[in-house]
């Protein structure tokens, strides 16, 4: 008893890693140990309050919905879009139409459509498409929660699945997230930078969540993106991560512009 007392006492005080995406019913998180180990009955799919009782137990979360907003007051010409958006397309080549245009932020917090889009021909000179519309609640709840709550603002940080997967690979990913194809290539990614017992417990935990839940609710992509999510944030335990760009530019709520991530062979480079 008193050894099973020490080693349940000795797995709390491990750090916390998270990784988040969003989902057709709201946010799907993955919580791992420093060590990789998925954290059991923590995670799965929750709510923006969820995922700020996450945030309170982690170290760093990392989230695949943009953070930090461009104003129409921020120019008094033409408004450009967030410099981590056009770094991102750059590293992503030819996935770079995954990288949607973010909204300005009187955009996002507009009534309807056809308002924001408005908005953002306005100011930026270029329209807003349905699926752009479509993530503004999302990214509306994430930016109000980074502005009210102290432990998000400190520990959610905005990153990418498919660039995550990219800088783990050492080159570009060929097939679509939503084909089989391309969810055993990501799988191997995986397989080949983890430990063998770690890669196999990841994986028996996908297979399980993704089974978990019916197709309108959460997809096998979607789990496999929180996962590289919280591999790449559990990274950040023994090594320095990256950020596109390296220094974040920050919105007029202080918020940071900056993507996140990390690259080994930078890494193993180093002295």
């Amino acid at each position: 008893k008193k050894k099973n007392k020490k080693n349940f006492y000795s797995v709390k005080q491990m750090k916390l890693f998270t990784g988040i995406d969003g989902c057709r019913a709201g946010w799907f998180a993955v919580c791992l140990y420093e060590d990789f180990s998925v954290k059991e009955m923590a995670g799965g799919l929750l709510d923006t309050e969820g995922i700020e009782e996450l945030c309170k137990d982690s170290e760093l979360a990392l989230i695949d919905i943009p953070i930090g907003l461009k104003s129409s007051i921020d120019s008094s010409h033409t408004v450009a879009g967030r410099v981590c958006d056009s770094l991102l397309r750059r590293e992503l080549g030819k996935k770079a139409p995954s990288v949607f245009a973010v909204p300005l932020r009187e955009a996002v917090y507009a009534k309807d459509y056809g308002e924001a889009r408005a908005i953002n021909r306005r100011f930026t000179g270029k329209s807003l498409s349905v699926q752009s519309w479509n993530l503004c609640d999302k990214i509306r709840k994430i930016d109000s929660l980074m502005r009210k709550s102290s432990c998000c603002r400190k520990v959610l940080r905005e990153s990418h699945p498919e660039l995550c997967f990219c800088k783990l690979k050492g080159k570009q990913i060929k097939y679509g997230k939503k084909t089989a194809e391309g969810r055993e290539e990501r799988l191997e990614v995986l397989g080949r930078f983890l430990p063998r017992e770690v890669f196999l417990s990841l994986k028996e935990f996908y297979l399980s969540a993704s089974g978990r839940y019916r197709r309108d609710e959460v997809r096998p992509d979607d789990v496999l993106d929180a996962v590289v999510l919280a591999v790449t944030a559990s990274l950040s335990n023994t090594y320095t991560l990256k950020g596109l760009p390296p220094i974040p530019e920050h919105d007029r709520k202080d918020l940071p512009m900056q993507v996140l991530y990390w690259e080994p062979a930078v890494e193993r480079r180093a002295p």
